[in-house]
This record gives C-alpha cells, structure tokens and sequence, in this order.
C-alpha cells in the first residue's frame, strides 16, 4: 500500500489546474465576485442571494476555468437575473435603530471584528435581526436590529465584569453536575431564540478570561431538564460506547457523529446512561452511519482528495481558514466530504479536489501570503521589545528611497493584510535598535 505525503497531498493536486479538464465559462455566466462587481454590492449578499437557488436549481452553479486557468464557480444568466431583479425591489433604507457594522463600531468605539463575533452568535437563533439596507452611500449593506445592538453594548459593558456568584459557564456547570460539556451545551441551545439575556459574557473568576455565562434561570431549567431524564432507549448509545464497541477513539466518533448535528438534530439526545447519569447519546441511525465509516476507513482517499490540514499546508493559510470556507459548501454538496485514511492510517475527513479548487480561489482572492523574513511593524516591534512608532518613524526614513521595502501582504494566518517590511529594512531596524 502506497502512503501519500502529509496532509494527504498528492502529486495531482499540486498541478491539479493543468491536469483536470475544464471549459471556459459560457456567456453570460458570471462569478460570485463578478456579480458583486457589476452589482455594485458586497459578495457576501450575492453568495447569499444565490444561495438560496442551490436546491431547486444545481444546474445554475458550475465550475468552469476562469481567466487564470484557475477555476471557480460560475452562476447562470438565469440565475444573475434573479438576484438583479431581487436587488432592484428589496433594498429599502433603514428604519429607526437600526446600524450597519462599521456604524456599531464608530458608536461604540470597538473593533469591527469583535462587533462582529458578537452578532454572530445571534445569526442562527434570530436571523431576523439582520437585514440589507442601504447604508448612507446608497450601497446595500447589512444591518443590526436595535435588540442586537442593545444585547451587543451589554456584552460589552460586561467584558470588563465578574460573572456575579449565580451564573456559570458551560464547563462549570458539567463538572457541578458531573455530565459531559456537550450534554449541557446541547440542553442549553433551545433556550438561545427564546431568551438571549441568558447567555451573557463575564470574566471568569479563576482565568480572569472573558466567557460566556448562563443565567441562573436557564441553570434551574437544566437541572430540572436533567432530573426528568429517561434510561435511553433502546439502541441508542453514548459516545463512549460507540468507540469501545468500533475500537477507536471517542474523538473519532465525536468528530464524523458531529457532521451530521446540523442536519439530523433529533439524532441527539439527552438520556440517563447505564450510570444512571445524563449524557448525550446518538440514535441507532446516526450509530449506523458512523459503523459504516469506520468499516471502510481502510481505504486511501482517491487522487486529488486532501484532509484539512493538507489543504492548508498547500495553500500557506490556516486551518481555520481553510475549515470555515469548506462548511459553507457542505450542505450543498455533502459529496465534496469523504472519510479516509490520512497519513497515520487514522480515519479523517477529506476535500474532494472541486472544494479544494474554490477554497484555493478564495484564498487567491484574498491576497498573498508574506514571503520568508519580510514582517509587519507589530512583529518587529514585538521581537525587539519597543514601540510601534518606534519602528514606524525608523522604517518611513526610507519610504521614498526604498519603496520597494513596503509591500501588502497576508499575515501567517493569511486571515487579514498588513504592510510589511523587506529583510534588508528588517535587519536595518534591529542594528539602529
């Protein structure tokens, strides 16, 4: 049996748009990001926009090879029609309260990054709390419900806070109750929609570290939840189980039975285990379905697959970028998601070559990674103990003499651009420093 590299890389993959055949994109299709363009609006809003086509209409969404030779996915006319129709009718301007991101942040005076994280926790239980407006230059743009914002200000004001001695964290309240995280996380969640002050954030007591908190109403309301519990039925098991049974580890079982949380909720339960205590436990069809897994984990993934961090790895990004942009895709094209064996013969999720291909444009649309020794002004000022201005009055010394000193480029994580410094400026600080 031969072994694949790291990561599972294969040689295909790293010539993969010179192997694969591919047609050119007929007329009139366009990409995400060319109808954004032409539209004049985020791609977020036409990939969300078209994404709600997918289902009834897979035939308006196709690879096809783009200017580059690289390829990308491609939207009908038919398809570009309809957003532009939808777009013409249903951008109104805002009512009374409600604020864009960038709005939030000038008002409240806080990244946009964490104004973000902080509505984002709100998307899946009140989805009605986001809607496109026109912002004040006339672009649609998203918007927050005034009840977000007024939840979001209170996370803030708390950030600085001790939890008060009722509320507790997630992990807190298992080890009180001596059940598993994910069993209090999974009674926790119905509660989100219906009261969102439950869920505040707190410093934590012994980190110190900021953390979300449950109020202590939702506290009764798990305990209650768990004192009501039943012996499971029969054929359900924990997760614990199901690995002593297939002879692997629970990470393993956790990490293919979570493929499927998403979209079999109900295969998710909360039962008394043969302890008598309350844990979650998988239905027989989910148990089933992860049996099947293990059973053909002996297979090595075809050519042109890779695991996540194979991807990353080729890519120079990192593993959460690479995470984040396959799950918006997995919903669509459950294909696209295989187990196989990676390079330690552990069964691991793997990428099918088309998903591979519209991460790579992602992550060539988002810039390019900085080459060995160049750095930012935060590194260099981290690394040599002294100040950003520090650093920045000696670096614009030589700006006009040496503009080719001063590039744009991805930080390590490839998540965000920064101005970087050449080697040779680099080494010119650190002997003035």
């Amino acid at each position: 049996m031969n072994r694949k590299p790291e990561g599972g890389i294969t040689p295909v993959v790293q010539t993969i748009e010179k192997t694969e055949k591919a047609e050119r994109a007929p007329e009139g299709w366009m990409t995400n990001n060319g109808v954004a363009k032409s539209f004049n609006v985020s791609s977020y809003l036409i990939e969300s926009t078209a994404n709600s086509y997918r289902d009834s209409h897979p035939e308006w969404f196709k690879i096809y090879l783009g200017n580059r030779q690289n390829k990308h996915e491609y939207l009908h006319p038919n398809l570009i029609n309809l957003i532009r129709e939808y777009l013409n009718k249903r951008v109104p301007q805002p009512p009374n309260g409600w604020f864009t991101n960038f709005g939030l942040e000038r008002e409240l005076k806080a990244g946009r990054k964490i104004i973000n994280n902080l509505a984002n926790a709100y998307r899946n239980s009140h989805p009605e709390w986001f809607k496109t407006y026109l912002d004040k230059s006339n672009k649609p743009t998203e918007h927050y419900h005034p009840n977000l914002i007024d939840l979001i200000k209170l996370t803030l004001s708390n950030r600085g806070t001790t939890a008060p001695d009722d509320w507790k964290t997630n992990n807190g309240l298992a080890e009180i109750l001596d059940i598993s995280n994910s069993s209090i996380k999974l009674l926790a969640a119905p509660h989100r929609h219906s009261h969102p002050e439950w869920f505040q954030m707190y410093l934590e007591k012994s980190s110190k570290s900021a953390r979300e908190h449950f109020h202590p109403d939702l506290i009764n309301l798990i305990k209650r939840n768990i004192e009501e519990r039943e012996l499971a039925p029969e054929g359900w098991m924990t997760n614990r189980e199901v690995a002593k049974e297939m002879n692997t580890g629970c990470k393993t079982i956790a990490d293919m039975a979570d493929h499927y949380r998403s979209s079999h909720p109900e295969w998710f339960k909360i039962y008394l285990d043969k302890a008598h205590k309350p844990n979650e436990h998988f239905h027989p069809d989910l148990i089933n379905l992860i049996k099947r897994n293990i059973e053909e984990r002996g297979e090595l993934a075809p050519e042109g697959w890779m695991t996540n961090g194979g991807v990353a790895v080729l890519l120079g990004v990192s593993w959460n970028f690479v995470r984040s942009l396959a799950q918006i895709h997995r919903r669509y094209h459950p294909e696209w998601f295989k187990i196989y064996l990676d390079k330690k013969a552990r069964p691991s999720e793997h990428y099918h070559h088309d998903l591979i291909n519209l991460i790579k444009q992602k992550a060539d649309e988002r810039g390019e990674i900085a080459p060995e020794g160049w750095m930012t002004n935060g590194g260099l000022a981290k690394e040599m103990n002294t100040g950003f201005k520090t650093i920045a009055g000696m670096a614009d010394y030589y700006r006009s003499s040496h503009p080719e000193w001063f590039k744009i480029y991805l930080n390590k994580e490839g998540k965000n651009q920064y101005e970087h410094y050449h080697p040779n400026l680099v080494d010119l600080i650190k002997k003035t420093v």
